[in-house]
């Protein structure tokens, strides 16, 4: 029963991440906060918080052997990169040795392998101009499209969804910089 809880949560974690991102919640509010309080009585943070458990264990999911049990275990590693988050929870599988795996113990795995909450930064490339951005993001979907055609797998999708989540984010990080 509590393992269906987990694959509950999981699966509202990745509806939520599909309503956020397709933006679905627009039919009736403006904004993603509205929708998860008026709807469901959730918060913006517990909503985040979700929805990044349950993307960081669905790469756990297909990656390693032993899957995590719930959200407590995947927080510490939400903001590292997909090969970050794998060898930080195989470390901390091998430091529980057949024990229970923790919140503590996935933090010390991190701690040990030097991982910070955010990778490393990479050199900036040049930015870009709107017609180069949306030239980007047009041909990034369209390559999805094709791949979902094609039925590739799911490693595949996932990689070039997070390229064009790349090509987003900056937009979005430009706009709210602006309001404040």
């Amino acid at each position: 029963m509590i393992d269906t809880g987990w694959r509950g949560v999981l699966d509202v974690g990745l509806a939520f991440a599909r309503i956020r991102d397709g933006r679905l919640y627009r039919v009736d509010f403006k904004r993603l906060q509205d929708y998860c309080q008026s709807k469901w009585q959730y918060g913006r943070d517990y909503v985040d918080r979700v929805i990044s458990a349950a993307l960081v264990t669905t790469r756990l999911l297909t990656a390693c052997q032993q899957k995590p049990q719930h959200e407590a275990q995947v927080r510490p590693l939400v903001g590292l990169t997909p090969e970050q988050a794998q060898q930080a929870w195989e470390h901390a599988i091998e430091a529980a040795g057949g024990r229970k795996i923790t919140s503590r113990l996935v933090r010390n795995a991190l701690k040990e392998l030097q991982f910070g909450k955010k990778p490393a930064p990479v050199a900036q490339e040049p930015r870009l101009n709107k017609a180069e951005q949306r030239r980007l993001i047009d041909n990034s979907i369209g390559q999805q499209l094709a791949l979902i055609s094609q039925k590739v797998s799911y490693d595949r999708l996932a990689e070039k969804v997070e390229l064009l989540h790349g090509y987003v984010q900056p937009l979005f990080a430009k706009t709210a910089t602006r309001k404040r």
